[in-house]
């Protein structure tokens, strides 16, 4: 399990959010071949929880079609 609660990220403003996930730097995934992607949406904490048990090759994040106009800030953060 990824996240018990998501409730402290819903409440907490956007300067707050970037600065608590602030990473000096990412690293890209590498997938030689996916078998398969599941797309996920990152509002929902049951979907982020099942990132780990996923057998997927590959996981996208939906930011488009699956959050909400409004939301749509929050979720890239």
């Amino acid at each position: 399990m990824i996240f018990e609660d998501i409730t402290p990220f819903e409440t907490m403003d956007e300067a707050a959010l970037e600065q608590r996930i602030a990473t000096p730097s990412r690293k890209k995934a590498e997938v030689s071949q996916p078998r398969s992607a599941m797309m996920l949406n990152p509002l929902k904490l049951k979907h982020l929880n099942r990132i780990d048990d996923l057998d997927a090759g590959i996981v996208v994040i939906n930011l488009e079609d699956g959050v909400a106009p409004q939301m749509k800030r929050r979720a890239l953060l």
